[in-house]
C-alpha cells in the first residue's frame, strides 16, 4: 500500500454495505457470536480492521466510515451505538472513524 503511494485506507462500514449489515441491530438478527450484543455485531468489523491493519503495514493510516444513525430504520443504529462502535474500531486498530446519517427514502 505504501509502495503504491497511499498513506491511508478507509474501511467502509456504513450505508448498508456488508459490514454495516452486521453492525445494525435492525438488520443483524443473528443469535450466534456474530449477532446479539454490540460486541457480537462488531466482530466482523474488528476482524476486517485487524486484517487491513496488518496488510497495510506501519505508516499507513486505517480509517473507518460508520453510520452516525439510521434515521429510516426503527431499532437501527443510533448516535450512541455509533460512538460505542467507533471506540471498538479504534481499539481494533483504526486511526479514526467518520460517521454520517443514512436514509433510504424512496
Amino acid at each position: 500500500v505504501a509502495a503504491a503511494g497511499f498513506d491511508a485506507i478507509e474501511v467502509h462500514a456504513g450505508h448498508g454495505y456488508l459490514v454495516d449489515a452486521f453492525l445494525s441491530p435492525r438488520t443483524n438478527t443473528r443469535t450466534d457470536r456474530w449477532g446479539g450484543s454490540l460486541e457480537g455485531r462488531s466482530r466482523l468489523l474488528v476482524e476486517v480492521l485487524g486484517a487491513v491493519r496488518e496488510a497495510a503495514g506501519p505508516g499507513v493510516a486505517v480509517w473507518c466510515r460508520l453510520n452516525a444513525r439510521e434515521i429510516d430504520k426503527p431499532d437501527g443504529e443510533t448516535l450512541e451505538l455509533a460512538i460505542a462502535t467507533a471506540r471498538i474500531a479504534t481499539a481494533a486498530g483504526a486511526a479514526g472513524s467518520t460517521g454520517s446519517t443514512r436514509s433510504n427514502l424512496s
